[in-house]
């Protein structure tokens, strides 16, 4: 079966959003858990968790990638986690610019029952960024890269 260009951004776009909410989710509980104070911490931990859940479904279900042998699967993995340290390191200090020094901390908006702090705002506003900047690698780098690598003779 034939996945068409429209297909695998509907997919990157499905698993996207799996991946946001899991980012989101692990941040607002180490918050939690740690204190608003650790969000430097607490968006670390929630990029890891979140790193794993995309490779696992764009590997698998977006990009189709073709490493079976594990050098391939672990070169994948490697420039995939390589890929979002950046977007990390923007992440990291876009939070740490927009919460400690421009203080977006201390707004928030209400909606029904829940309240999202600045905290989860800016991390809302800079996920943007990170959700572009994350296809574009994911799809041009990585698994082109390591096909490349796969099928090239040694």
């Amino acid at each position: 079966m034939k996945i068409s260009k429209y297909n695998e951004f509907i997919l990157y776009t499905v698993f996207g959003v799996g991946t946001t909410l899991v980012n989101f989710i692990v941040y607002w509980l180490m918050l939690r858990f740690m204190g608003e104070g650790m969000y430097l911490l607490a968006n670390v931990v929630a990029w890891l968790a979140s790193v794993i859940y995309a490779f696992v479904t764009n590997q698998l279900s977006v990009f189709r990638s073709t490493a079976k042998d594990f050098p391939t699967v672990m070169q994948e993995a490697i420039k995939f986690a390589g890929a979002r340290v950046i977007s990390l390191v923007f992440e990291e200090v876009g939070l740490f610019v927009m919460l400690t020094i421009l203080n977006f901390g201390e707004y928030a908006l209400r909606i029904g029952n829940f309240t999202f702090d600045g905290s989860l705002l800016t991390k809302l506003f800079l996920a943007v960024f990170v959700v572009l900047s994350n296809y574009f690698f994911s799809k041009f780098i990585i698994v082109s890269s390591a096909t490349n690598i796969a099928t090239t003779p040694v």
